[in-house]
């Protein structure tokens, strides 16, 4: 094959695969196996084997991927198909580092396959609104907060709400970092930064807390470490400013407010809406069950079965079948032991190594979302997280930009 057109086709295939991630995830597995499939072609035809390198970031997701197929042979019989079921979702820590394997990233189609995603997920809430506006005005409104809320905001697009959330939080950030590449226009400033409000309103309809809440803690501190670096007096207003807008737009939307006033008021009885809660009643018997099998935990696919007798013993009914650990995290320990979390954290740690020698604040700000995000969702328990954590994890490690860490050269 031409070597010209394998590298058309393989980044047509990448830029097709981040605009189909908001949507229909069955659109991105076709896209991948393409791309492996055309990447296994290439190099079989040109012989190319001897110049293939396996990076440390590759060896560690086939790591974690080998250590969840240990702890199926630990699984109990009937739960084999959940273990089989939960690697399935993972064979992106395979796949992808194959699509990826001969292929490097320049700045200029980093930026594009960022912008496409950002143009993608506009259109997915773009689509969402349109729906959602349309089963409003059955109710005789505009804007009925019901369809404007958690979960029924993104039905359209069938995306769980904290996923949809984590892609549009993504987004603020990829739009963020334009502020700290080339020179930009006051103009496209203002571009920018209506993207950003849009961005952030449709964050506050998905009512995903703690996303939003890494999204600010995120940007905050990136803000105001550039500011004291570049002694900027207006970007630390900018700074400062950035949560208090974020207040605001989550004061606007009533089922929001609500839901952020329930874990301020830190009393079960009088929630509206017990999400928040419900990981407190999931967290004790869990971590139970973490102790009793602390090392190896209790297998690839015996988890939930695990957690539903704690539930049971501690008289949780609501959880039974339903609830996850709801923290990526303890879901590992639950199911690996010590050993998959540290599978987990050493994907993590080769990250971070890599994002700090590049300086690139982007690819910081892209680990610390999802590690925050992490604390109250098993992120890695349906593909919509899984993919999103390993493609923009490989793209920002095998890429560079002139986007730097606010810390400065």
């Amino acid at each position: 094959m031409n070597t010209s057109i394998y590298d058309k086709l393989k980044k047509l295939i990448m830029v097709l695969l981040m605009a189909s991630l908001p949507f229909h995830i069955h659109v991105s597995s076709i896209l991948i196996i393409l791309g492996v499939l055309l990447t296994i072609f290439k190099i079989l035809t040109k012989n190319e084997w001897q110049k293939l390198e396996l990076s440390q970031l590759s060896i560690s997701l086939l790591f974690f991927l080998f250590v969840e197929l240990i702890g199926l042979v630990y699984t109990s019989k009937e739960n084999i198909g959940v273990g089989l079921f939960n690697i399935e979702k993972h064979l992106s820590f395979i796949f992808l580092p194959i699509l990826f394997v001969d292929f490097n990233i320049d700045e200029k189609l980093r930026r594009l396959l960022l912008l496409v995603f950002v143009i993608s997920c506009f259109f997915a809430m773009l689509f969402c609104v349109v729906i959602n506006i349309r089963l409003s005005l059955v109710e005789g409104k505009y804007f009925h907060e019901y369809y404007f809320s958690h979960d029924r905001f993104s039905q359209p697009i069938e995306m769980q709400a904290v996923y949809f959330g984590l892609y549009l939080s993504w987004a603020v950030l990829i739009l963020g970092s334009l502020y700290l590449e080339k020179p930009i226009k006051k103009s496209n400033i203002f571009f920018v930064s209506f993207f950003v409000l849009i961005f952030i309103l449709g964050l506050v309809a998905t009512g995903a807390r703690t996303v939003l809440g890494a999204l600010t803690i995120t940007v905050f501190a990136n803000l105001l470490i550039y500011a004291i670096n570049i002694k900027s007096y207006k970007t630390l207003l900018v700074a400062i400013a950035f949560p208090l807008v974020v207040a605001v737009l989550v004061s606007l939307n009533p089922v929001s407010r609500t839901r952020f006033l329930d874990v301020l008021n830190k009393n079960a009885e009088k929630s509206s809406y017990d999400s928040y809660f419900a990981r407190t009643y999931i967290w004790r018997p869990g971590l139970e069950a973490v102790k009793e099998n602390f090392w190896f935990g209790v297998g690839t696919g015996d988890g939930q079965t695990e957690l539903d007798k704690k539930f049971i013993k501690y008289n949780y009914s609501a959880g039974i079948g339903l609830f996850n650990m709801h923290n990526q995290y303890l879901q590992l320990m639950l199911d690996l032991g010590l050993v998959g979390l540290f599978a987990f954290i050493a994907i993590f740690f080769i990250h971070l190594r890599n994002a700090y020698f590049k300086m690139d604040f982007l690819y910081l700000s892209f680990l610390s979302l999802f590690m925050i995000s992490c604390l109250t969702e098993s992120m890695l328990n349906r593909n919509k997280g899984v993919l999103f954590f390993v493609l923009f994890g490989i793209v920002l490690f095998k890429s560079h930009s002139t986007s730097k860490s606010p810390r400065g050269n």
